[in-house]
Parts: C-alpha cells; sequence; structure tokens
C-alpha cells in the first residue's frame, strides 16, 4: 500500500500542515474517502474536503495573491442525478491530479495551477450537461468525454485560445501518466486531437447534388451487380483450371494438343455464363489479363457502397471478412395470454468487422440497411468463387479478398485486394464541381478559405475520398443542413429513420448490438471509432438547422407563443434588418450551450429545454396552449383530418371515441380562432 500527500503548508522551519494521505493499493482501482480533507489551514482546520461543494485551497497558495474557491455548486443547479454524478467524477479527477500528478519544483501542482485546471475541466462538465437534451447522445460522463475521439474533439472546437489548449493538453497527459487504476480509464492521447491553430483541415462534407448522384450510381450498379452475382460467382470457381479463358493458340503453346481439349477463351466463357452485358459492354474484358482489373473495380464500388450507408473507415471495411452480416433482435416479439402477436418484435441487420473461424462473433458492428446487405451479398459471391477456385473455404478470406490468383498459378495468398483511385468506377470522373457546389461548400464551413485549394475549384472532378462519406452521412442522416434537402430525405428516408431509430444513446441494447463485450472490463462497450458518434455530435448543429429551416425560412405564418416570437423574428430576415447567415451563427451557439432547444412536434415545433410530461403521454393538443410551442395551421388542418377519419372507426359511446372528439374540437377551435384573426390582420392591411 502506498500512501500520497503532496499539498502542504510550512509554519515555521520544519514544520508543516498536510492534508490527509490517501491510500492506494497497487493493481486495484483507487477508493476516495468521502471525508478526505484535502487542505488544512494553518490551525489544522478543513477548509477542502472531498464531499464538500467548495474546496478553500488557500492555505497553500504559493503566493500572496488570494485564489477563487474551487465551487461545484453552481454545476448541480439543476439538481438532476446526471448533474450530481459528474460532480463526483469531477471531484475525482481534481483529487487525482492533487495526489498523483509530478510537476513543478516540488514534485505536485501549486494551488493557482490547480485552480486552472479546475476551470478547464468545469467547462468539460458543462458541456456534458449541454448534451443532455440531444436524445441521441444525453448527458454524457467525464469519462465518456476524455476516452471518445469524437466527443472530445467536439467539445475541444468549442473553445478558444491557447491557454484552453495548453491547460487541457497538461490535463490530459497528466492523466494518462498517473495512469488507469487510480483515474479510472485512459483519456485520449492529446497528440490524436487538433489543440494547435495550425493548417490542419476537416474533412470535407460532399455537396448536395454531387452526393446524391454518387448515391445514384452506387445504387444503380448494386442493382446491376446483383442480378449477375451467382453466374460471377460460378464464373470465377473456373479458374481453378489454369487453362481457363486463355486463347487456344496460349493453351496450345502450354501443351494442349487435341482441340478437342480446349478450355473455353475469356470471350467465349463470359457469354456461357450470360455476362458479357457486364462484363464486356461494362468493364471491356476480352482476355484473361483484364478481368483482375474488373473485379477490383466491381469490389471498389461495393466499398463504396459500404462506406456510403454505414460511415464506416476505410481500414475498417478492409478488415471485414466473409462470414459479417448477421441479424440482431431489437425487440421480442410480444404475445398475450391466448397467443395473439400483440408486437411483431424488431431485428436489424448488421455488418461486423471482426468474425472468429469458430463461429460468427462480432466486435464492432454497424447498421446496414438493404442495400449494405445486397453489397456483402454480391462481395461474398466474389469470395466465394475465388476459395472454391483456391480450394479453401471461404470463411477464411476477407470480404474483399485479392482475386489476383486468376492470372498466376503461383499466386495463392488469401488476402486484400489494395484498392486505390485507379479502380475508381467510370461514373466518378464526371462528378464535376458546379458554381452552386463551391458556394454549399463554403457555406459549410464560413472559416475555412476554399479558394486557396485547388482541388475544390468550380469545373474540376470531385476529389471523391472513402473519409468524406463518414462525415458527410452523420451530417445528412441526423437531418443537419444548410439547405434544404426535399430530395435527399425522399431517397434517403429509408436511412434517415433508422439510424435515429437505431443510433439513440438511451436505447437499452445499442451496446450489446453494436458493441462487443470486453472480458477486462466486464461490460459490454462500444468501439471508440463507431460512426454512433459521428452521428450523435451531429445533433447539436442538426436542432439548430431545424429551427432556422422549419421556422424561419417556412412561408407559413406560425402560431402560438412561441410562434409569434418566431413570426416576428422572420418579418426582420424578410425586411433585410438581419441575415440568415447570423441568425443561424447564434442559434448554434444557443443550441450548443443549451439555451435553446427544439423538436418537431405533430403540430409545429416545441421548443421547451427540458422534459415535457405531455410529449410523454402523447398528449399532443397541449401544444395549442403551451408557452413553447411553435404551431403550423397546415398540421393542425392535417390532424384535423386524422381525427376525423379516426371518429368513425370508434363507437360513440366508447371511450376512445369521446378522447379523439376532445381532441379534434381543440383542434377545429384553435384553428377557426386563428383563421379570424388572420383575415381581420389581411383586412387591416388592405385598408
Amino acid at each position: 500500500m502506498e500512501a500520497f500527500s503532496k499539498l502542504t503548508i510550512q509554519l515555521s522551519e520544519g514544520e508543516y500542515q498536510a492534508p490527509d494521505v490517501l491510500y492506494w493499493v497497487k493493481d486495484k482501482p483507487l477508493e476516495i474517502p468521502k471525508d478526505l480533507v484535502i487542505c488544512k489551514d494553518e490551525m489544522g482546520e478543513p477548509t477542502a474536503v472531498y464531499s464538500k461543494m467548495l474546496w478553500d485551497l488557500n492555505p497553500y497558495r504559493l503566493s500572496e495573491n488570494p485564489l477563487t474557491n474551487l465551487s461545484f455548486e453552481s454545476l448541480v443547479e439543476s439538481k438532476d442525478k446526471e448533474a450530481y454524478e459528474l460532480v463526483d467524477e469531477f471531484k475525482r479527477l481534481l483529487v487525482c491530479l492533487i495526489y498523483f500528478a509530478q510537476a513543478g519544483r516540488v514534485g505536485s501542482l501549486s494551488s493557482a495551477v490547480i485552480l486552472s485546471y479546475f476551470n478547464e475541466l468545469r467547462k468539460a462538465v458543462r458541456f456534458c450537461l449541454s448534451l443532455k437534451e440531444n436524445e441521441l447522445v444525453g448527458c454524457l460522463t467525464l469519462e465518456e468525454l476524455l476516452t471518445n475521439k469524437t466527443y472530445l474533439a467536439a467539445f475541444i472546437s468549442t473553445q478558444t485560445g491557447t491557454t484552453f489548449n495548453k491547460r487541457f493538453r497538461a490535463i490530459l497527459n497528466h492523466l494518462i501518466v498517473i495512469g488507469k487504476d487510480k483515474v479510472g480509464f485512459v483519456p485520449i492521447n492529446p497528440k490524436a486531437l487538433n489543440f494547435s491553430d495550425d493548417d490542419s483541415k476537416q474533412t470535407v462534407i460532399i455537396p448536395q447534388r454531387i452526393y446524391l448522384s454518387v448515391i445514384d450510381n452506387v445504387l444503380e450498379d448494386i442493382d446491376e451487380l446483383y442480378i449477375y452475382k451467382d453466374r460471377l460467382s460460378a464464373f470465377i470457381t473456373e479458374f481453378r483450371d489454369r487453362l481457363f479463358g486463355l486463347a487456344h493458340s496460349t493453351q496450345k503453346c502450354l501443351g494442349v494438343r487435341d482441340p478437342a481439349n480446349y478450355r473455353d477463351n475469356m470471350r467465349t466463357a463470359i457469354k456461357r455464363y450470360g455476362l458479357e452485358g457486364l462484363l464486356i459492354e461494362k468493364y471491356g474484358v476480352k482476355k484473361k489479363a483484364c478481368l483482375v482489373l474488373a473485379l477490383a473495380k466491381i469490389q471498389y464500388v461495393m466499398k463504396t457502397a459500404i462506406h456510403l450507408f454505414t460511415g464506416m473507415r476505410f481500414e475498417e471495411v478492409n478488415r471485414v471478412q466473409y462470414k459479417c452480416h448477421s441479424t440482431a433482435v431489437v425487440s421480442d416479439l410480444v404475445r398475450d395470454e391466448k397467443g395473439n402477436i400483440l408486437d411483431e418484435g424488431q431485428t436489424i441487420d448488421l455488418i461486423s468487422t471482426t468474425t472468429k473461424f469458430s463461429g460468427y462473433k462480432k466486435s464492432a458492428a454497424w447498421f446496414a440497411p438493404i442495400e449494405v446487405v445486397k453489397v456483402i451479398e454480391i462481395l461474398q459471391a466474389i469470395t466465394s468463387g475465388g476459395a472454391k477456385a483456391l480450394g479453401i473455404k471461404p470463411e477464411s478470406c476477407p470480404l474483399l479478398l485479392n482475386c489476383s490468383f486468376i492470372n498466376s498459378v503461383n499466386k495463392k495468398e488469401v488476402k486484400v485486394y489494395a484498392h486505390s483511385k485507379l479502380n475508381a468506377p467510370t461514373w466518378s470522373k464526371y462528378l464535376i464541381i458546379t458554381e452552386a457546389d463551391y458556394a454549399e461548400l463554403v457555406a459549410s464551413d464560413e472559416e475555412r478559405d476554399f479558394s486557396i485549394e485547388e482541388e475544390f475549384q468550380v469545373g474540376n472532378v470531385w476529389p471523391l475520398a472513402s473519409h468524406q462519406f463518414r462525415r458527410s452521412l452523420a451530417f445528412y442522416a441526423s437531418n443537419t443542413g444548410f439547405v434544404s434537402l426535399p430530395s435527399l430525405k425522399k431517397q434517403y428516408k429509408h436511412l434517415t429513420n433508422d439510424m435515429t431509430r437505431y443510433y439513440r444513446r438511451n436505447f437499452e441494447k445499442i451496446k450489446t448490438i453494436f458493441g462487443f463485450y470486453d472480458a477486462k472490463e466486464k461490460k459490454h462497450v462500444l468501439p471508440p471509432e463507431h460512426m454512433i458518434f459521428d452521428f450523435q455530435m451531429g445533433i447539436a448543429s442538426n436542432v439548430a438547422s431545424s429551427i432556422v429551416f422549419d421556422l424561419l425560412e417556412t412561408e407559413e405564418p406560425l402560431f402560438g407563443k412561441t410562434g409569434g416570437y418566431i413570426q416576428k423574428q422572420k418579418e426582420g430576415l424578410r425586411k433585410g434588418e438581419v441575415r440568415i447567415e447570423e441568425v443561424r451563427s447564434e442559434t448554434e451557439k444557443k443550441v450548443d450551450s443549451g439555451e435553446l432547444a427544439y423538436k418537431k412536434t405533430l403540430l409545429g415545433g416545441c421548443m421547451k429545454n427540458g422534459r415535457c410530461d405531455s410529449f410523454m403521454l402523447g398528449d399532443f393538443t397541449s401544444c395549442l396552449t403551451c408557452d413553447d410551442a411553435s404551431i403550423k395551421l397546415s398540421k393542425v388542418e392535417a390532424e384535423i383530418a386524422n381525427c376525423e377519419s379516426e371518429l368513425e372507426s370508434y363507437e360513440k359511446d366508447s371511450g376512445e371515441y369521446q378522447i379523439t372528439l376532445s381532441e379534434l374540437n381543440r383542434l377545429t377551435k384553435f384553428r377557426d380562432a386563428k383563421m379570424i384573426k388572420s383575415a381581420a390582420l389581411e383586412e387591416a392591411v388592405d385598408e
């Protein structure tokens, strides 16, 4: 057992007033007593106790200037359980820094430095609390923030100044050195983060038009290849015969004397398998040497599809094995006492980066919409044919099997094909950047000077890269946008809805479905590189976008108390008194700080910052009189029609009829009142 006591106050020569000793047993988690005295004054009276909400470290200060007390009170004003738990974490980290950090002339941090670290960590706590209203993230713990690169990068991006960069980088380095046994976790290495003000650039978002064009082309390729997959697999299997596909003259040189023993040459073989439309017409395969390149191009576009629809990184897709597809149960089928099905249950398809030969075992999984399931089957068909040609089991192969063995008898290596831009599909050459694309790109990052980046200039081919899909998917799939995206939503709706459903932080099974069981930690964890974290962090921007575009840019008048206020802001926009860029920037800041919240409702929008009991209970008509509601008459009209239709299915003396009728009356009363008011205003304007 080791004892630690760093901070001291010198009373006279050789006499010190020290805080309580903190004991730690090696290789075991650090236990901090609630009554641990961290600082004492000259009389030996405690001025900082671990369990207290105010710590005074002035007795241990080195200068004559008084220090501000370390107050945790402001962080728990909400009285929420999450806030108190965050403060407990906060205190633990501070104690670790106070007792174990090695620095300075005496080997410990000074009181002033501890105060500066307190101020920076307090910002991190507030950032965690600010995400509470984000339904896809929720209130983060400090461990979740400091051990997840995506979360931590998002927090760092909200801070400015070299002072913060220097201090927070030092905090992370101290915690790494102190170690997991004492801290409880190992934070992200600051070298992996962008703390400096250098020229490092964030991955760009693919402009909407180009993004849609990629989606269209990829979907077209998937549909075409899916028809050929079984024939393609059988065709590749034929290459276990080294003479198959060679010209007859070549076969003769290799020892085949009897023409009756000639194997099909490439053109004849392709036609026999009904693959001429794919291999000859589309990929120009005229001889055996061209086939490997054609298969590499097919794999390349299928790999692009996986990046596009899952957000997986380049190497993550390369690690995917043949047996990578599974189905996870989200909710079980529910029956009543008579055996009737009350709930059909729900399952989702997953793609995993790791398999074991003894059977399927996922260590990192991604949600796979139907398009990705088709892609997997296409790639499995190629790999299965290649495995049979090599005389091995497909389960032992990567999904993106290198098919170069077709051209060489001696090449029997089982490895992933090293795809490059040389394998890019022909349609990628026609993704030409227009002025509208460039304007959209500039709007996505106003602080970046795209005019000096040659690859993004108008008239150039868009420099498509796999890592762009990850950010673009998080951006678009969370319905974030600086432009209206109706066409994208219409075509991509299947993915955005499903991602919102499955990538919900508080969904109780998400760790077991998308993560893996860590035997050492004895719990299910999500891999830190998972797409879910990028998707979650796009939601704050999404809220700001929804406020701007659902409310401010709509031509439809808004009603309700909050709706009336928003309507006045819209008038300012129309008159040119304020620019939309200014409104958007200010809105994002308020959303990030937790001052603003927004979610769509059946009747329009809700800007309530906190839980709504009526929303939880499904009482949507309560929005009509709510101070935080923004009501659209078109949506009120739609619900009136729904209620009228629903009434026809109930008996008049039933409870359902009475409830629905009550809702209908409230809706029609609201509509009629607002329509009368609008008509009166129009008459006044005309006069």
